[in-house]
């Protein structure tokens, strides 16, 4: 499930002990573009966006998310935060679930299944 607030039924497992002690025990590898999880995670993606965009008329935005994702597996990543920086200024962080500014786009975090694109091979500094 790629959505996140509580209307999507998970108000806040991302930050439980749990949740956080499974996360720290995965491995460091992300998962293959080509992954049925991937792939499902995508078109929840689109279609989640396609509901938020279409009153703004930007629907093919959202097909093009979903391709991009489904394409460019966890490097989409980079490239998101680079669309979203260069046409719009905004400064997000998919691996930690900041999607964009405004709070309306409620998708988890990337870490999740892109953990070494997430950095996870790096030394932790706090």
């Amino acid at each position: 499930l790629f959505l996140s607030g509580n209307d999507e039924g998970c108000p806040m497992c991302n930050s439980t002990e749990v949740y956080q002690d499974v996360v720290s025990r995965a491995p460091c590898t992300d998962v293959a573009p080509d992954s049925p999880g991937w792939q499902r995670w995508a078109d929840q993606l689109g279609e989640n966006a396609n509901e938020v965009l279409q009153g703004q008329g930007l629907t093919n935005d959202a097909n093009t998310l979903r391709n991009t994702m489904k394409t460019l597996g966890c490097a989409f990543e980079g490239w998101y935060k680079s669309l979203l920086n260069e046409t719009y200024g905004i400064d997000v962080d998919p691996c930690s679930g900041i999607w964009e500014g405004a709070g309306w786009l409620r998708w988890r975090p990337l870490a999740t299944r892109c953990p070494e694109t997430c950095r996870c091979k790096q030394p932790n500094i706090s």
